[in-house]
């Protein structure tokens, strides 16, 4: 996938590359004299995505997908370009829509934000507004590079403004600048390795510990000799995917359905309802008990009717295109059968690998056990003199045969 910031593409003007699918958002200012800013991302053919639509938005400028790989669940990928206005700081709004636009989103473009934190020499104000707005978004985490990506002539030291921010993304990664091209700013190369083991969010995890313990001392340790930089390097590499593997291994989702993610005002009822719980729990007044039941109620209504926008929502982005609407009309169609896990003869439930390897050996070998009959050579000499003593007896055929009539 290539995610382009500043196309200064107008309507109707579409380049293309062969083998992939382009999707583009053009800024439209009135008076109309000059084209800027603008987004885009060409996505290729094979990977399965749709176009997903974001609110309007005031100070950046974003065009964003949803993609499907393999098993893994959806994830919204948005190619952002935070615009430069002299007296405003970072819209935190803007960048709060797009967050929120699907529970697993890898947002990356020219954020014009610089900070200490990612390899800058000095913060900027939208550097800070960032900074901030990260460190206080759950599931958000901050992606740069170690070189800069952004130089200008008359500058000594260049920028790393080109970012990416991940929410809720469980697979490795690397990202590395490219000093390539006439742009003032470098190509970012951001890879996501999807063949290492996927670690969902860790607050909807139970990790039993001692399946952990006995799932790592079973990797192998890492061979080579630490003997350089890059020695070390890999065999720390290798420690950090034994780690990963156990944790997966040992891990399991406290919860059948992740838990939705409310909107601040549904967040603040809900605040208040238990403060009231609280309060009663301790009075038993029945005002603060009556108005307990009633914001319970009016949270259940407010719960109810975000879930209804938020599948309408859904319903709408389904295209006959990228075969998502037959996708969802034959899963809706089909009943869904839940499987259940694999227990050992106890009652425990099998976790690791080994454990159900070991539940499922144990059911092989209770059925398929060999037949151990007392005086076996005895018995099937009788069966062998029966059989033939039947076939060398002869049989009288009492029974006349008949012959088939013609009826007209």
């Amino acid at each position: 996938m290539f995610l382009v910031q500043e196309t200064w593409l107008e309507p109707g003007i579409d380049p293309q590359i062969a083998n992939y699918r382009l999707t583009k958002d053009d800024r439209i200012e009135f008076p109309h004299t000059v084209t800027r800013g603008g987004t885009a991302i060409y996505c290729k053919n094979e990977i399965v995505h749709h176009r997903v639509p974001l609110p309007n938005l005031q100070g950046m400028d974003a065009t964003a997908v949803q993609i499907k790989i393999n098993n893994f669940p959806p994830i919204n990928v948005v190619s952002v370009y935070v615009r430069r206005r002299v007296g405003h700081s970072f819209p935190v709004e803007d960048f709060k829509k797009i967050f929120n636009s699907g529970s697993n989103c890898i947002i990356a473009g020219d954020y014009n934000a610089a900070h200490v934190s990612w390899h800058n020499a000095k913060s900027t104000r939208f550097g800070q507004g960032l900074h901030r707005l990260i460190r206080d978004l759950r599931g958000a985490k901050l992606v740069a590079p170690q070189t800069a990506t952004h130089l200008q002539s008359r500058q000594r030291f260049g920028k790393v403004i080109d970012l990416a921010v991940f929410k809720h993304i469980p697979f490795n990664h690397s990202v590395r600048v490219i000093n390539d091209l006439s742009s003032d700013h470098y190509p970012v190369i951001l890879e996501i390795n999807l063949i290492t083991s996927i670690i969902k969010n860790p607050e909807q995890l139970s990790t039993n510990w001692f399946n952990f313990k006995f799932a790592l001392n079973k990797k192998p340790l890492p061979t080579v000799e630490l003997t350089s930089n890059d020695n070390i390097e890999l065999a720390i590499s290798e420690l950090n995917q034994n780690f990963t593997e156990a944790f997966v291994e040992a891990s399991k989702l406290k919860f059948n359905n992740a838990p939705k993610i409310l909107p601040l005002e549904i967040k603040f009822k809900i605040y208040q309802r238990n403060r009231l719980r609280k309060f009663w729990q301790r009075t038993r007044c029945p005002s603060i008990y009556s108005q307990f039941r009633t914001l319970s109620r009016e949270i259940a209504k407010d719960i109810q009717a975000y879930s209804r926008v938020q599948w309408e929502k859904h319903i709408e982005a389904l295209s006959p295109v990228d075969n998502t609407l037959w996708r969802k009309s034959s899963l809706l169609r089909k009943p869904f059968q839940s499987i259940p896990p694999l227990k050992g003869a106890l009652g425990s439930i099998a976790i690791t690998p080994i454990e159900k390897a070991e539940v499922i050996a144990d059911s092989l070998q209770a059925q398929f056990e060999p037949n151990h009959v007392a005086g076996r050579e005895l018995f099937d000499q009788r069966i062998h003199d029966e059989v033939t003593n039947f076939i060398n007896t002869p049989h009288v055929h009492e029974i006349e045969p008949t012959t088939p009539t013609v009826s007209e």
